[in-house]
């Protein structure tokens, strides 16, 4: 009996043995890949890369795997402020939508071997983000402003001469948030009059306030409250822009990580980004803007200010955003400056714009750029939203394309739109008529 007690003990401890040593081979040779060497990874010299996973599974088993292989710390960006942060973790995941992936800092040799891997749809290097100024200097029912700006006369109407008068619909956008992905607001200025909120910092070392002044001033130009187009709407800071209005493509991401998952657990879907920011083309940053377009979220974006083809650069070149050029302050010319060619949608203002100084909470400040144009075309889509209510960002561009004015941009070049602003007092006749036909179509 002890004999025979002895030789089934044996027995199970040679199984388990021999399971263990197999699962671990199995890890060695599946989980943890020979060609990964942690060497590769954390030698100091490393670069920003930004990896993108086939899917949320794949994403799942790579973060176990650079957990258990590399004994690498792994956070997601909705726990973290700052990419630069003291005792920030290696590696940082994302999820916009369907986009899944992380950034972190890795040698050229380890991103090209992680690129191999089946659960990897691609890898790129970060790279640099700016704002989009030209040349700054510094300024001390239906509702009507008969001392509007140039610029804010400029886009209520179909054709010159100005009138002087600025029309827009009385809801002037109230209760739809517009996510300005900048240098931060100044929630302070009273051109925001308590509306403007701080929703997150994801660029390197940041703090909480705009200490460059971009992002406060084309967030006033899309919501401020006597320089604004919505002048209702909720700005909300997403800082991915430093005091030298540098960022990267990772920080971009940050923040359109940000505006999704706020987007998503809101009951408020009424959600609009304004992105008055230019870099190098990126894959990553174009996709990640296409997931919040396919969630419903619309997103502007400006042409640049290269006088180059927009579909060179991002995130002009995404084509489900709203790309914006820049037309002058005299006359409907594109400016000098403006990018251009078949990326575009849409044409506005850029030329001398008059906006909230981030150095006080009173000053304004005049800036030219198609940063400047772009948030004209955010806040007239808030002002649709509000007054008639939400659309997918696809039929929206439609909508903002129907009812521009053709024939008045001069100057167009390489497939550039034949399309400027939007009349607002035409957009609501128009719409209120829509619901007309609407009506009468379901009452036969």
């Amino acid at each position: 009996m002890v004999a025979l007690r002895f030789a089934k003990i044996f027995s199970i401890a040679v199984i388990v043995t021999f399971f263990l040593s197999s699962v671990e081979s199995a890890k060695n040779e599946t989980d943890c890949p020979k060609t990964l060497s942690i060497n590769a990874k954390s030698d100091g010299k490393g670069k920003k890369f930004i990896v993108v996973f086939k899917d949320k599974q794949a994403a799942q088993r790579q973060h176990e795997l650079f957990k258990n292989c590399f004994h690498a710390e792994i956070d997601s960006f909705d726990k973290i402020k700052s990419l630069n942060d003291k005792g920030k973790p290696a590696f940082v995941s994302f999820g916009i939508v369907n986009l899944f992936g992380l950034i972190g800092e890795m040698t050229p040799q380890f991103a090209k071997e992680l690129e191999k891997m089946n659960d990897v749809d691609y890898i790129e290097e970060d790279g640099e983000v700016k704002a989009q100024y030209v040349v700054p200097s510094q300024l001390t029912r239906r509702a009507v402003d008969n001392k509007p700006t140039y610029n804010i006369d400029r886009i209520d109407q179909a054709k010159r001469p100005l009138d002087g008068k600025y029309t827009f619909p009385d809801s002037a956008g109230e209760g739809v948030n517009v996510f300005v992905v900048d240098s931060g607001i100044r929630i302070t200025h009273k051109e925001f009059g308590g509306r403007a909120k701080f929703g997150g910092s994801f660029c390197n070392g940041c703090s909480e306030e705009d200490e460059y002044g971009h992002g406060t001033h084309v967030a006033s130009i899309a919501c401020g409250e006597t320089l604004g187009v919505a002048r209702k709407a909720t700005p909300i800071s997403v800082k991915v822009l430093d005091d030298e209005g540098v960022g990267t493509f990772s920080s971009i991401i940050a923040g359109l990580n940000f505006v999704g998952e706020t987007h998503n657990k809101s009951k408020n879907k009424k959600s609009v980004v304004n992105m008055s920011i230019v870099g190098d083309k990126s894959k990553a940053v174009n996709y990640a803007i296409k997931q919040l377009t396919d969630a419903g979220v619309h997103v502007v974006v400006c042409a640049g200010n290269d006088s180059q083809d927009a579909c060179d650069i991002s995130p002009a070149s995404e084509l489900s955003a709203i790309t914006v050029g820049a037309t002058e302050k005299n006359s409907d010319a594109i400016t000098d400056f403006s990018n251009f060619g078949k990326c575009l949608d849409i044409f506005a203002p850029g030329r001398d714009i008059q906006g909230a100084n981030f150095e006080d909470d009173n000053s304004t400040l005049i800036i030219s750029g198609t940063s400047q144009a772009t948030p004209h075309a955010a806040g007239t889509i808030v002002l649709i939203i509000a007054k008639n209510g939400n659309k997918s960002p696809a039929e929206m561009a439609k909508v903002l394309y129907t009812l521009s004015t053709k024939g008045v941009v001069e100057g167009l070049k390489d497939g550039s739109p034949d399309s400027f602003g939007c009349k607002n007092i035409c957009v609501i006749l128009l719409l209120y008529y829509l619901k007309y036909l609407w009506r009468i179509w379901k009452i036969k």
